[in-house]
C-alpha cells in the first residue's frame, strides 16, 4: 500500500500552508475522480485532513486504456530486439541481482525438481537461470513475446533443456499444453485420423499439402506417413499449438507458419492437396474458408476437410450451439458445391467406442472431400471479411458466455468417457 500511497510524493504540496511538525499516512480515500493520498498534519493549533495534489500530472495513475511506450506490442517488439543485447551486462546488474533473484523466488517454495514451472516473460533466461536451480530444466517452459529475448536464453547451457516458446502473456497456452493428451484421446484417435485422411487420396510423397488449423501437429503426422514432410505446410492462428507441433520431430521439415483460414497466404493454385482437421468449428464463416480452399488449390487438387457433426440428443445439441460450429452433414456438401467443388464426398467417422451413435455429436464426426474442376479462383463471389473484434463487450455478458462455454467444454470431454464406459459395460451387439 506504501507504493501506491507514495507515487508522486516529490511533487507534493499542501493546498493550505501550515508547517506540520508531524505526518501520518492513512489509508488513502480513492473514487473514480481523485486517486490522491490524504495525510493528518498536527500543528500546535489544529489537526487538520489535507488533500495532496501532485504538481505534475505525469505522476498520476494512468488509464489501463493508455498503455505505456512498451506495452504496446508492437513497439515493445523494437525495443527489446535491441534491449536483449544488453540487458545482462547493463540492466539486470543494476536492477536484478543474482542476490535480489535469489530472495524474490523463495516464496515461490521451489521445492521440487519434479514441479512443472512456467517462467512468464522469462526474456533472456536470467530469472529462470534461478529456478533451475531447484526445479529439473526439462519442466520448465520459458515464455516471452520476443524472439530476440528468447534467443539469448537459448545460448545459455543451464537451460538447453528448457521449453522455450513466443507467447503473449495475456493468451496464455493452456490448451496447446493438453490437447494431445487430454483432447484428442477422446475425440481424434490415431484410428479415427488415419480413416478420415483416406479420402484425401494422399497417394504419391511429391505431393505439396496445406494442412489448415494444423495446431499441435496431430493431423499431419498422419499426413507425412504418405507425402514427404518438405512438401508440407502447418497453418494455424494458434503460435502456442504450433510450438507444439514443432516438437515433433518427424515435423522437422515441414514448413510452419501463422496465418487465418479465411485468408490463407498462398498464390492460386498452390497445393495439390487441402486438409484441414478440427478447424471448421472455430471459422467465423466457414463458407468464406472453403472458398479459400478451392483457391489455393491446383486444377485436379483435393480438399479434405474434417470436422464435429450437430447432435440429435436435446442437452448434447444445447452444449453445441453454447460451444462452437457444430455443422450438419448437408451444411457441409452444401458449403463444397457453392465453392465450386466437384465429386463431394462425406464419409462419416467416429471412435470405434461410440458404436456408430451420433446422436451426442462429435467433436470430429466427417471427412468430406471435393476436387477443383477448373483452375482459378472459386466461382463464388463473396464481400470482403467483416468480423467485428473492436466493438465493446459487456463484461457481464462476456462472463455469462465464459462459464457457459467452459460448461459445454466440460460436458463433451466427459461425453466420450461416458460413451466409452457403456462401451465397456453393454454387451456387443446390443445399442447403447
Amino acid at each position: 500500500m506504501a507504493s501506491s500511497m507514495l507515487i508522486g510524493a516529490d511533487n507534493l504540496t499542501l493546498l493550505k500552508g501550515s508547517s506540520p511538525n508531524q505526518l501520518r499516512f492513512i489509508r488513502p480515500q480513492y473514487s473514480h475522480r481523485t486517486h490522491f493520498p490524504q495525510i493528518i498534519t498536527q500543528t500546535r493549533a489544529a489537526t487538520r485532513t489535507k488533500t495532496l495534489v501532485p504538481k505534475c500530472s505525469i505522476s498520476a495513475a494512468r488509464p489501463v486504456s493508455q498503455p505505456r511506450f512498451i506495452q504496446h506490442k508492437k513497439e515493445a517488439f523494437w525495443f527489446y530486439r535491441f534491449l536483449s543485447i544488453a540487458y545482462d551486462h547493463v540492466i539486470n546488474p543494476g536492477h536484478w541481482t543474482e542476490d535480489m533473484r535469489d530472495d524474490a523466488l523463495k516464496p515461490a517454495d521451489l521445492s521440487d525438481r519434479g514441479l512443472v514451472v512456467v517462467d512468464v516473460g522469462g526474456g533472456t533466461g536470467f530469472t529462470t537461470l534461478g529456478i533451475v536451480k531447484d526445479v529439473d530444466a526439462k519442466n520448465v517452459t520459458i515464455l516471452d513475446q520476443s524472439p530476440h529475448q528468447l534467443a539469448k536464453a537459448k545460448e545459455k547451457e543451464p537451460l538447453t533443456d528448457c521449453r522455450i516458446i513466443e507467447g503473449d502473456a495475456e493468451d496464455l497456452p493452456f490448451l496447446s499444453i493438453v490437447y494431445d493428451h487430454v483432447i484428442n484421446p477422446g475425440h481424434w484417435t490415431e484410428d479415427m485420423r488415419d480413416d478420415a485422411l483416406e479420402p484425401a487420396d494422399l497417394s504419391d510423397r511429391g505431393l505439396v499439402v496445406v494442412d489448415v488449423g494444423g495446431g499441435t501437429g496431430f493431423t499431419t503426422l498422419g499426413i507425412v506417413e504418405h507425402v514427404d514432410a518438405k512438401n508440407v505446410t502447418i497453418l494455424d492462428q494458434s503460435p502456442h499449438q504450433l510450438a507444439k507441433a514443432k516438437e515433433k520431430e518427424p515435423l522437422k521439415e515441414c514448413k510452419i507458419i501463422e496465418g487465418d483460414a479465411e485468408d490463407l497466404p498462398f498464390d492460386t493454385g498452390y497445393a495439390d492437396r487441402y486438409v484441414s482437421a478440427g478447424s471448421i468449428e472455430y471459422w467465423p464463416d466457414p463458407q468464406r474458408g472453403i472458398r479459400e480452399a478451392y483457391r489455393v488449390l491446383k486444377l485436379g487438387g483435393k480438399a479434405c476437410l474434417i470436422g464435429p457433426v450437430y447432435p440429435t440428443f436435446w442437452l448434447s445439441r444445447f452444449f453445441a450451439d453454447a460451444w462452437m460450429l457444430f455443422p450438419k452433414e448437408e451444411e457441409y456438401i452444401e458449403w463444397f458445391q457453392k465453392a465450386g467443388f466437384k465429386d463431394v464426398q462425406l464419409k462419416r467417422i467416429g471412435p470405434k467406442w461410440y458404436r456408430g451413435v451420433r446422436r451426442h455429436g462429435l467433436i470430429m464426426g466427417c471427412s468430406v472431400t471435393g476436387v477443383k474442376p477448373a483452375s482459378g479462383d472459386s466461382p463464388l463471389q463473396l464481400g470482403p471479411k467483416a468480423e467485428d473484434v473492436s466493438a465493446p463487450v459487456n463484461p457481464l455478458v462476456f462472463l455469462l458466455r465464459f462459464l457457459l462455454g467452459a460448461t459445454a467444454g466440460m460436458y463433451y470431454v466427459l461425453v466420450p468417457i461416458y460413451m466409452w464406459l457403456k462401451d465397456q459395460f453393454v454387451p456387443k451387439g446390443q445399442p447403447i
